[in-house]
C-alpha cells in the first residue's frame, strides 16, 4: 500500500510544479473557415434532405395516382360503354344543326 502512495504523491508533486497551461484562442481566419465550413456542410445536408423529401412525395403522388386510377377503372368498369355512349350522343348533339 505504501508503494501506491508514494506514486501518487510523486504524482501529485510533480502536477504542482507543472505550468499553468497556455489558454489558445482561435485567430479570426481559423474561426471564419470553421463557420464557412459549417455553412457549406448544412447547405449540401439541406440539399440533399430536399432531393430525398421531392423522391419521396413524388413517388407516393404516383402510387396514389395508381392506385386511385385502378380503383376507379376496377369500380366501373360495367359501366364504361354507357359513359362512352352518353358522351358520344353528347358529342352529336352539340354538333347536330
Amino acid at each position: 500500500m505504501k508503494s501506491t502512495e508514494h506514486q501518487l504523491n510523486r504524482l501529485l508533486k510533480a502536477a504542482s510544479q507543472a505550468p499553468d497551461p497556455v489558454c489558445l484562442i482561435p485567430s479570426r481566419e481559423w474561426t471564419r473557415q470553421a463557420l464557412s465550413a459549417c455553412r457549406t456542410q448544412r447547405a449540401h445536408l439541406n440539399q440533399q434532405l430536399n432531393d430525398v423529401v421531392l423522391k419521396c412525395s413524388l413517388a407516393a403522388a404516383c402510387v396514389i395516382t395508381a392506385l386511385s386510377l385502378a380503383w376507379h377503372y376496377s369500380s366501373t368498369s360495367y359501366q364504361m360503354p354507357e359513359a362512352v355512349s352518353v358522351a358520344n350522343s353528347g358529342i352529336e348533339i352539340s354538333f347536330a344543326p
